[in-house]
């Protein structure tokens, strides 16, 4: 009886293992709400201050070289339709941002380029800069910065005038150009990186720099920014911190290149790897916090946060912006 009963038990215990459902695995957390076919290859991305819109730039996708001029592009962002080409007559657009009710731009010929959003019609166009002009936009949208390689302008974003200038001081005999412009979380710090890897930092008050140092690198990264706590964020193999006087004090190790870095708050960052994976680290513990999504094979050229909900455009190298909610 006690044999009977031990392999009854055993029987059971069997048939209750095997009813049961698996071990939940890990899964990827980003819901996919749709995506957009821009038929351009995204390079810079924007969504308005309300949402409502999302604009892109890039170059058409038909074109086997980037000869042909990027265009600028407006969205529904719920709807996923087009709006509206944007343009204005003899201008190549370099960069471009939403800030307050307008749509701003910079150009390949150095030019700022302010419109409003309802009609597209510029309320401003001067040439600020002479050569091809980046855009920075501060958080609170208060602020924005266009620059090249000679320097920066930092504008009002209500009144679109020039508020100061920032200048780096570059060496003449070696040759460099502006690759990225960025503001720091609190709206008073103004990064820029010249190539290959020249990074200089000003107070945006009183324009005083408040550092300038080589990283050491001979290419650009594939981006940059700072840090919730002011580091410089640069992602080459993987994402580095970097501290004001140039020593490197962090490194995430990511097993893909890092293409893309957004600080998301709370000690969280939004990394796009090569393989078109996205991850939030925890910036503490630099490791993996949750996987938004898992590899595509397309490589991400632009991401975009919405400005108030848990959203995220992410534009790959098809031409494709698609739409995930972030968890």
């Amino acid at each position: 009886m006690r044999r009977f009963c031990t392999v009854l038990c055993l029987f059971w215990g069997a048939w209750l293992t095997l009813a049961q459902p698996p071990a939940p695995t890990p899964t990827v957390a980003g819901v996919m709400l749709g995506d957009i076919a821009t038929g351009t290859r995204v390079m810079r991305m924007s969504y308005s201050a309300d949402g409502a819109l999302l604009a892109t730039l890039g170059y058409p996708l038909a074109q086997a070289t980037t000869d042909a001029p990027p265009r600028l592009y407006v969205w529904d962002a719920a709807a996923r339709q087009l709006l509206r080409e944007v343009r204005v007559d003899g201008a190549v657009f370099q960069d471009m941002g939403f800030v307050g009710g307008r749509l701003l731009a910079t150009t390949q010929s150095g030019e700022v380029i302010a419109l409003e959003t309802q009609g597209f019609a510029p309320v401003l166009r001067v040439k600020a800069h002479d050569t091809p002009a980046l855009l920075a936009i501060s958080p609170d949208g208060q602020t924005f910065a266009t620059a090249d390689v000679r320097g920066a302008a930092v504008w009002s974003a209500n009144t679109l005038e020039v508020t100061g200038f920032l200048f780096p001081t570059l060496d003449a005999n070696t040759p460099r150009w502006l690759e990225r412009l960025f503001f720091a979380a609190d709206g008073r710090t103004l990064g820029a990186l010249f190539s290959p890897a020249l990074f200089w930092a000003w107070d945006v008050a009183s324009g005083a720099p408040l550092a300038a140092f080589d990283t050491g690198y001979t290419v650009e990264p594939y981006a940059a920014a700072f840090d919730e706590a002011g580091k410089l964020a640069l992602a080459y193999g993987a994402l580095e911190l970097w501290e004001r006087d140039g020593t490197r004090s962090a490194l995430f190790p990511s097993g893909n290149a890092v293409y893309h870095a957004a600080f998301l708050g709370g000690g969280r960052v939004l990394l796009a790897e090569a393989d078109g994976a996205l991850n939030v680290w925890d910036t503490a513990t630099r490791r993996i916090a949750r996987v938004v999504r898992s590899g595509s094979g397309q490589l991400v050229t632009a991401l975009a946060l919405h400005p108030t909900l848990p959203l995220l455009a992410v534009a790959e190298d098809d031409g494709r912006v698609s739409l995930l909610a972030l968890p």
